[in-house]
């Protein structure tokens, strides 16, 4: 269940009265206050494959993206080899690739148990008795990502750039489709350090904020009415550098798609905010596929990755369909308007494309069956 409340108008009286801009943001920590997700990012839930939900081809748990893994390594003298070196232990799946497929189809392999996490540093609970000497161990491994995970999601263009397994980053893959969810990992539940800013910070980014007039400095988006949305930038990556030279002021879709900042996760409807506001502000003019990579959602990479290498036509991002009363009633994420056919995030926004006559397509339906999907758009 979710909750879209409007709160600008009231922004905007606040402002009128006070003179000044009003930073207010409504949230609810879920991380820290539902046991499941502590749970699942500290020791991880034991679970049956078949228990495993593959909603939007991603690996998912009761609304949470999750990792999911066989923490059993008790083969020969494996669990010995695995704490030693990760990369020999059993890799790990983010999504409904060709593997996890082949097992579900096969009853033995269909109610093996498995273990699922959205701990975000690496680090997996593994297990295991050696079989010569009969020991039982346990301890912590930096396993590796499937590849055929990668290659369903064509993760960051893997299908043609196969380094991407050895960058692969999971906290950077938990933002990148951090759209698909409702609940997402915390990050000191995984041992991760939060950044430590100075303790004049909220004083500080706020008179930033307004010296630079509210607007974003890459995509110059104009955020006075939704200041929330608009985050302050310490170029060296020093954050109790609050030198103004070391400052910079961006909306929080272009902060994300900074170097090193995979931390950063954006609710789909904060990033419909901002396209919605570029548009009205006229700056969404894209030149080519480069104007598309910059401003589409980061979980659609990957097929826009293929479209691209396949010259498909390129597509309008956050293309708004209107109701009966000309008012603003869906936002498809990618849109070939000409054949009328649409790729949609969002479950609401594919059932007013559809009946306005789209044909809609999932981001994972896209490219599991990219070869029909291509010939849509030409």
């Amino acid at each position: 269940m979710s909750l879209n409340v409007d709160l600008s108008e009231l922004l905007s009286n606040a402002k009128r009265m006070s003179g000044e801009n009003v930073d207010f943001r409504l949230e609810l920590d879920k991380a820290k206050m539902d046991p499941l997700d502590i749970t699942l990012t500290t020791t991880g839930v034991d679970i049956e494959l078949s228990e495993i939900n593959f909603e939007h081809g991603l690996a998912s748990h009761e609304g949470r993206q999750i990792l999911l893994y066989i923490s059993d390594h008790s083969f020969r003298d494996k669990i010995d080899n695995v704490l030693e070196d990760g990369a020999q232990g059993n890799k790990f799946h983010i999504a409904d690739c060709r593997t996890i497929k082949e097992y579900r189809a096969r009853d033995e392999k269909r109610f093996e148990r498995y273990k699922i996490t959205n701990n975000l540093s690496g680090s997996f609970n593994v297990s295991g008795t050696n079989q010569y000497t009969n020991v039982f161990t346990e301890g912590q491994a930096n396993l590796k990502v499937c590849k055929n995970c990668l290659t369903k999601l064509n993760y960051k263009g893997y299908q043609n750039d196969k380094s991407i397994f050895k960058t692969f980053s999971i906290e950077e893959f938990f933002s990148i489709y951090s759209s698909f969810f409702e609940y997402l990992p915390n990050r000191s539940l995984s041992g991760l350090k939060a950044d430590r800013y100075t303790d004049d910070w909220k004083k500080v980014s706020k008179e930033i904020k307004k010296v630079r007039a509210y607007k974003c400095e890459q995509c110059r988006v104009d955020l006075s009415s939704h200041e929330n949305l608009l985050h302050v930038h310490h170029k060296n990556g020093i954050k109790n550098d609050n030198a103004k030279l070391n400052l910079a002021v961006f909306c929080a879709d272009c902060h994300r798609k900074e170097p090193y900042h995979a931390h950063l996760f954006v609710p789909i409807n904060e990033t419909k905010i901002i396209n919605a506001l570029r548009k009205k502000q006229s700056l969404s003019h894209t030149d080519g596929w480069e104007g598309i990579f910059k401003y589409t959602d980061p979980s659609l990479e990957g097929l826009l990755k293929m479209c691209q290498k396949k010259s498909l036509p390129v597509p309008k991002f956050s293309y708004e369909l209107l109701d009966d009363y000309d008012e603003i009633c869906a936002q498809l994420d990618l849109a070939w308007k000409r054949s009328k056919v649409c790729v949609v995030i969002r479950g609401d926004d594919r059932n007013e494309a559809e009946r306005k006559g789209w044909e809609v397509w999932s981001m994972t339906d896209a490219l599991d069956e990219f070869i029909r999907f291509s010939s849509r758009l030409r």
